[in-house]
């Protein structure tokens, strides 16, 4: 994998995060419809949404594989997705009440848990394909 180029290895994680968030989504019948992973509003529109998280994630935060700056952080993470050491659970009902609880908490003393910026943008995605549909 250290041959591959990093667009190449950001391609290959957000593709196989993707692919188990649907599977998780499928498995447990969360939604009907496609859920598209959100990495700027994670916390809010996926783990206390749909009582699921990433676990296992190898780098300092969740965020979008084409953050990650660095190659061999890249690797890592995707050696993490392949052999489902990084991988989608489904919460119990106290693990997400507590995850909540801690979001609110962090939000309070002022550290970005919910990215307001981002919500605007779905609902136009969301009408959009409204749109389309119809």
């Amino acid at each position: 994998m250290q041959c591959l180029p990093p667009t190449k290895l950001i391609s290959m994680c957000r593709k196989s995060i993707q692919e188990g968030l649907d599977k998780i989504v499928q498995k447990h019948k969360l939604s009907w419809k496609k859920i598209k992973m959100n990495y700027d509003n994670y916390e809010q529109k996926i783990v206390e949404t749909y009582g699921i998280e990433l676990d296992g994630w190898t780098y300092k935060v969740l965020q979008n594989p084409g953050k990650i700056g660095r190659q061999e952080d890249l690797i890592t993470l995707l050696n993490a997705l392949v052999n489902r050491q990084c991988q989608w659970v489904l919460l119990s009902e106290e693990e997400l009440a507590a995850c909540k609880e801690s979001n609110r908490q962090r939000e309070e003393q002022g550290k970005a848990v919910y990215n307001t910026d981002t919500e605007s943008e779905e609902d136009a995605n969301s009408q959009m394909e409204a749109d389309a549909a119809e």
